[in-house]
């Protein structure tokens, strides 16, 4: 009960500190785009396309902010994984080699599939830049 406990404190812990640096970055971003935008002409402004710059402000920087603590988490997995295979072995015997192969066999499903959402967010993508160029 008490390891439960430290384990939950300390993974709040880790996700509030993942967080808090994640907003730090997309700050951080933000201010070096303005640097960049504020020393541009007025030229440049006119021939560039803000709208793909508004888009990246908008939507990029909030994907970094939500997707860099799960992405944190990629470096502990390798860990948390032999640990809990080694478990599951001690205690479960052969079964527990058994659910260890069915999560191997789930991971290239999972693969699959966040390509093809990859793929499918890149042509929303293209729409959002050619809207945010009309409203421009």
């Amino acid at each position: 009960m008490i390891l439960w406990y430290f384990s939950n404190l300390f993974k709040r812990v880790a996700f509030t500190d993942a967080y808090t640096l994640s907003s730090k970055i997309k700050a951080a971003l933000a201010m070096l785009l303005y640097a960049k935008l504020s020393k541009m002409t007025n030229y440049g402004i006119k021939t560039s396309e803000l709208g793909k710059i508004t888009n990246l402000l908008a939507s990029d920087f909030g994907v970094i902010e939500q997707r860099l603590g799960l992405f944190l988490n990629a470096f502990i997995f390798p860990i948390i994984m032999i640990g809990c295979t080694i478990l599951l072995i001690i205690r479960l015997g052969w079964p527990g080699v058994l659910g260890i192969v069915m999560v191997g066999l789930i991971i290239p499903i999972s693969n699959a599939i966040s390509k093809r959402n990859g793929s499918i967010i890149q042509k929303i993508n293209i729409y959002k830049d050619r809207r945010i160029q009309m409203t421009t």
